[in-house]
């Protein structure tokens, strides 16, 4: 078997403290695709939820890499030769999950209306 040079991990992480993401912007460094679980901040702290979004964000912009929210209790972050489709977030079904809709509104995605796969 060959060995493939440009292997993208992905890596699921729960978020529990703003200290956590040290180790998230490492990975993002990395090229990772991560799948961050925020139920226990959401559900211990809105404001500090809002405030990791935030960070999250800014981390992902300076890297180039594309973020978006991931049904009611998840983000996800992909590096710079990936993607995210807005389509795939369904916006009918938005319950307050501890804020985090909230904590998320205003961030952009990709339109993929033109996109055929």
């Amino acid at each position: 078997m060959q060995k493939q040079e440009n292997t993208t991990y992905l890596k699921a992480i729960t978020v529990r403290d703003p200290s956590d993401l040290h180790s998230i912007k490492e990975d993002i460094k990395k090229g990772m695709v991560l799948i961050l679980r925020v139920t226990p901040l959401a559900q211990s702290d809105v404001e500090k939820l809002r405030k990791v979004v935030e960070e999250l964000y800014v981390i992902a912009r300076n890297a180039e890499a594309d973020i978006a929210r991931l049904g009611e209790e998840r983000i996800i972050v992909t590096p710079p030769n990936v993607k995210i489709c807005a389509e795939i977030f369904s916006r009918k079904f938005l319950p307050d999950f501890g804020g985090f809709h909230q904590a998320f509104i205003g961030y952009p995605t990709h339109d993929c209306g033109q996109l055929r796969l």
